[in-house]
């Protein structure tokens, strides 16, 4: 990678995107495998070559697809027939005037639920040839006699190190929903403090925040947006230190694991909030000029942005696992099985908790 290239990113001179969707390989699961429809990137003498071998590896979902110069595309590595695994090239896309460069197709995807002002798009390489420099090579690179070189052996290892940059977006993410939130209920509110709607016989009408139903609908989103506030900004206190300290964020699994944790939960949490304002606004919450509904639609897509939820919990839970359970698996089996037993035992039989069960 040239400075130059650097230094005109740093100064917004260039327009970039990051391409890692593909049409039937998603983002995770898939990319690592050697599948042949996925992109492939080929070394011939002092180029890669992207190529995508058909419709199914087409690269999807891509934010300012239609008008980006750069793009950070992923790619399998082939050396001599062989896959080294998902690497990441700079490939450029257009030229300064906005053409693009011969080999690269650009699709629009047309209407989307929300984020209307982000062009996503689908993007085609037809055997695009790009320069040795253009791989970013910390975790992996191609030496001038063709062998490939990696501190981290095994390939998904080295993809899940790749994927510890995805941190700091993640934590963004997650500040997004917040501030979604944050927004309708501060409309939601708002508006139940002014409305009025029945009352006491003979008297006034009350608000309609006085409700019990209406704060009970509201007031735990409130107290949740609170309590994800102050958690992520710990977590992004803890990668600014990590960031100053020149910690490498691939050895930070417990703060990944945590923001990935935040991630999952306040997109979620975002979801499920933004409706209940909603329907605690009635027909004015329906109303665009109101903003929650466009709020909801541009909010929608965080549950998948970044990484999908369930993928995000799942990895937090096998980070916990090694962290608390690794030598014991017995006991950590027998404690999950007691406490579903106990937890049945209280349902069944109407107990405060399940100590209240000891005299059987």
């Amino acid at each position: 990678m040239k400075p130059r290239h650097l230094l005109c990113w740093g100064g917004y001179a260039l327009k970039t995107h990051f391409d890692e969707s593909e049409h039937w390989h998603g983002w995770w699961p898939w990319l690592c495998q050697v599948e042949p429809a996925a992109l492939v990137c080929e070394v011939s003498e002092w180029e890669f070559v992207i190529n995508t071998p058909c419709e199914n590896a087409q690269k999807m979902y891509i934010g300012n697809a239609m008008g980006g110069n750069y793009a950070a595309v992923f790619a399998q590595l082939i050396i001599n027939g062989s896959s080294q695994g998902p690497h990441c090239f700079i490939v450029p896309i257009r030229d300064e005037n906005g053409g693009l460069y011969p080999g690269v197709t650009a699709i629009d995807m047309m209407h989307k639920e929300g984020l209307h002002g982000v062009d996503n798009g689908i993007l085609i390489f037809n055997k695009v040839r790009v320069p040795r420099e253009n791989l970013l090579d910390k975790f992996g690179s191609v030496a001038p006699d063709g062998q490939y070189h990696s501190p981290i052996k095994n390939k998904s290892a080295r993809f899940n190190a790749m994927l510890a940059a995805l941190t700091p977006s993640r934590l963004a993410v997650t500040f997004q929903a917040l501030s979604a939130m944050k927004l309708g209920l501060t409309i939601a509110i708002r508006y139940s403090h002014s409305r009025r709607q029945f009352g006491p016989k003979a008297k006034e009408e009350v608000r309609i925040i006085e409700h019990q139903t209406q704060t009970l609908r509201l007031m735990p989103h409130l107290a949740t947006v609170l309590a994800l506030t102050f958690t992520s900004r710990y977590a992004g206190a803890l990668l600014d230190e990590d960031i100053f300290q020149g910690k490498e964020l691939v050895s930070s699994r417990v703060l990944q694991a945590l923001v990935a944790g935040l991630k999952a939960y306040s997109t979620w949490e975002n979801v499920g909030c933004l409706q209940d304002c909603r329907e605690s606004t009635g027909g004015m919450g329906y109303m665009m000029e109101n903003r929650i509904s466009d709020l909801k639609c541009d909010a929608d897509v965080f549950v998948t942005f970044e990484g999908d939820n369930v993928v995000m919990l799942q990895s937090v839970l096998h980070d916990a696992y090694d962290v608390d359970y690794e030598h014991r698996l017995l006991m950590s089996s027998f404690c999950t099985v007691a406490t579903l037993i106990a937890s049945k035992c209280q349902l069944q039989m109407n107990l405060i908790s399940p100590a209240d069960g000891a005299f059987l």
